[in-house]
């Protein structure tokens, strides 16, 4: 199921021009403007990605990744800390780029603007 921060990025990233459809349903025909939801790796799933660029972007909703440095953790992110850290080295093992995205940051027009930079930035647009 995904997030509400998930369900705003995915209608950021079709604002920016990308086609957002889940990795089960990609086809030959695809093209390099689809970017793939709840997309897997070995031992992970990406929340998007553009397997052709290797490009890796995950959401992290304030819930389960406390983006307020100055409040306490729960438990359940401080092993969720733990899973991005061990999901960030399964990318660089397969030579992804990540792009990490907090929740905080996906207002309209302001998430419109970080992740398409991030996307040109890691094509090397």
């Amino acid at each position: 199921m995904a997030s509400t921060a998930e369900i705003t990025a995915k209608s950021l990233l079709e604002g920016i021009g990308f086609k957002v459809k889940r990795h089960r349903d990609a086809s030959i025909d695809d093209l390099a403007d689809v970017i793939y939801a709840e997309y897997p790796l070995p031992g992970i799933r990406i929340d998007f990605a553009l397997p052709h660029a290797r490009i890796a972007i995950e959401i992290e909703g304030d819930y389960w990744h406390n983006t307020n440095s100055d409040q306490k953790l729960y438990r359940h992110q401080i092993e969720r800390q733990i899973g991005d850290r061990r999901k960030s080295t399964i990318l660089k093992e397969h030579n992804w780029k990540l792009i990490r995205v907090f929740e905080k940051d996906l207002g309209y027009e302001r998430g419109m603007k970080h992740l398409y930079l991030s996307i040109l930035r890691l094509l090397d647009i």
